[in-house]
């Protein structure tokens, strides 16, 4: 997981809060966690479910079920890499939905990791 590009827009992050800007919510590219499987929905604090992204997409994706909110956005940028490790992460949020346990997600998660993590 990048934190240098926003993992849904791919714009280049930043940490820095310029002159005249008195909060972080007031810089488009702001880098912050944001949970994928948000946490109204039940989605953990764990690490698969953390990436980093811009403020702007992290307002725009709020509290939305993940699939639904790649459904209402254009991520035609993606390479198949990235979509593979999004669904990845989603699925595991499935199961735990499911009532699978987190340690047996974590597990089937670290054994067919992609590439990326």
């Amino acid at each position: 997981m990048s934190k240098d590009k926003c993992y849904y827009c791919g714009v280049a992050l930043t940490t820095h809060i310029p002159d005249g800007k008195t909060h972080f919510q007031h810089v488009e590219n702001y880098a912050v966690r944001d949970h994928v499987y948000p946490r109204a929905l039940g989605g953990t604090t764990f690490k698969e479910n953390i990436v980093y992204c811009c403020t702007r997409c992290n307002s725009k994706k709020s509290s939305v079920h993940p699939l639904e909110f790649y459904e209402k956005n254009n991520f035609s940028h993606w390479s198949e890499e990235h979509l593979n490790d999004f669904m990845f992460r989603v699925k595991g949020f499935i199961l735990y939905e499911s009532g699978v346990s987190l340690e047996a997600i974590r597990l089937l998660l670290n054994s067919h990791r992609p590439k990326s993590w």
